[in-house]
């Protein structure tokens, strides 16, 4: 057993008299075992450096505090490396202020920490061979003074698995006690996770389960990211805006073809909520405009969801519960708010099997709700619906329903099968109504009026309902009950 003590001061610098303050470094190695090897340097004051190994571990400890001008706190490096694995490697560098770093490793892991600013704090906590875990945090380095910022970094990473984790802070504000706060925790075998931070304020927390891949970036400020894993999921999340939250929850799984969510916010004060419980599905959320709230539900398997916000205010709400269905796809996103679109609202609900939804919003104040066989899941072979709905005026509102509630029995109607709804509205205050129980019914609305008010209900198969309304105040109904009727209105 090997160890080594370093005390506060050294003789010559008592001496000549300097006080005891100027260097109180504190070093204890403690090595049992063979082949283990750690290195330690200190410069500075007040610098701690405690490494135990209990196997041919390697670790290396470099720390060096300076003064910070100000007398808030004198600089205070505080380091702990505790390795019980042959192969084990955790190299520590801190320079700056107030920074501690603890590695706990008992595998055959690879640990990096470097440090450099105030108030910096990494805990790494491996615990299975393979994993390996990077951590850079830069803050603000001391010198400032009181209200000139305080690189207050946080970074907690814990794997138990071949897992790959890294962290990269960095704060710069020059107001205030900005803060980077990010904690990684891998259970299982083959994760991936990727943070990086370079605003002031950002939250970020990663779980992960098996076979996972969670990546965040991080560029503005008072963000907040949340990845929760279960097994064969991806999830990527992009914040460059003030004050956006993202939530992503991928549990459940199991299948070779998981499930992949994308989050980009570059606005404002920006909510995203993904939940994937299923298999083979895939969503994703872009919002660049400001105040957007967006939710995706997926509890099926093979459900696609994509949304593009780039108004400000606006709502969208997706909820797959059955199989195979789509809401855009990588290419297109299936609900838009257009740029300087403002409180637009969008509802989808999907049950039964490859149903599609697309939604164009570009006015103010507009409303959109589809719902397509939402009493059925997955037990009809394929429903195959489709609704498209573009409003463009402001204070629009549009209902389209096929296979859901029948409004005549109070009950489930019986899935309806390749129906296609297309409802268009330029207008103000207008209103459709469009409703499809059966198969192959075709419905469309147009109305560019003021407070023009359609309704279409078809019960049957092979029904077609066209109509088109350009004047104020205009109002149409139409109700077919049988096979292959036609109906046309132009007002």
């Amino acid at each position: 057993m090997k160890k080594l003590l370093m005390t506060s001061a050294s003789a010559a610098a008592l001496l000549i008299g300097v006080p005891a303050i100027a260097q109180d470094n504190t070093s204890t190695i403690n090595q049992t075992g063979n082949g283990a090897s750690a290195t330690v340097t200190q410069t500075g004051a007040q610098n701690t450096s405690d490494v135990e190994q209990s196997a041919g571990a390697t670790a290396k400890v470099t720390q060096s505090g300076a003064d910070s001008g100000y007398g808030l706190a004198p600089p205070n490096n505080n380091s702990k490396v505790t390795q019980s694995a042959d192969g084990a490697n955790a190299t520590v560098d801190q320079a700056g202020e107030l920074n501690r770093s603890t590695v706990d490793q008992s595998a055959a892991a690879t640990a990096t920490v470097g440090q450099t600013g105030v108030y910096d704090e990494s805990h790494v906590t491996q615990t299975a061979a393979g994993a390996q875990a990077t951590v850079n945090q830069f803050g603000l380095p001391p010198g400032g003074g009181p209200g000139t910022g305080q690189g207050d970094n946080l970074s907690n990473v814990t794997q138990n698995g071949a897992s790959t984790a890294t962290v990269l802070q960095t704060s710069n504000s020059t107001d205030g006690f900005p803060s980077n706060n990010s904690t990684i925790l891998q259970s299982g075998a083959a994760n991936t996770a990727g943070v990086t931070e370079f605003g002031n304020n950002n939250l970020s927390s990663v779980t992960q389960g098996d076979t996972n891949h969670a990546t965040v970036d991080q560029t503005g400020s008072g963000n907040g990211s949340t990845v929760n894993q279960g097994t064969n999921r991806t999830a990527s999340v992009t914040q460059n805006g003030v004050g956006n939250a993202s939530d992503v929850e991928q549990t459940g799984g199991g299948l070779a073809y998981g499930a992949s969510t994308t989050v980009n916010q570059q606005g404002n004060d920006n909510a995203s909520l993904v939940t994937q419980t299923g298999d083979i599905i895939s969503a994703g959320v872009d919002q660049q405009g400001n105040n957007n709230q967006s939710s995706i539900l997926q509890t099926r398997r093979g459900g696609r969801a994509f949304v593009d916000q780039y108004g400000n205010y606006g709502k969208s709400d997706i909820q797959q519960i059955g199989e195979n269905n789509d809401v855009g796809d990588t290419n297109a996103a299936g609900v838009q708010q257009l740029s300087g679109s403002v409180r637009e609202s969008s509802l989808i609900i999907q049950g039964g099997r490859l149903n599609s939804a697309k939604v164009t919003q570009g006015g103010a104040d507009d409303v959109s709700e589809i719902r397509q066989n939402v009493g059925y899941l997955s037990d009809h072979p394929s429903t195959s619906n489709a609704v498209t709905v573009t409003q463009s005026g402001s204070s629009n509102t549009s209902h389209v329903a096929q296979g859901s509630l029948d409004p005549l029995t109070d009950g489930y109607a019986p899935t309806s099968d390749n129906n296609i709804a297309t409802v268009g509205q330029t207008g103000t205050g207008d209103l459709s109504d469009i409703t499809q129980n059966g198969d192959t019914n075709t419905a469309s609305a147009t109305q560019s009026g003021i407070a023009d008010q359609s309704t279409i209900t078809q019960y049957g198969s092979a029904n077609s309902a066209i109509v088109g309304q350009g004047l104020d105040g205009s109002v149409s109904s139409v109700t077919q009950n049988g096979v292959s009727n036609t109906a046309t209105i132009n007002q």
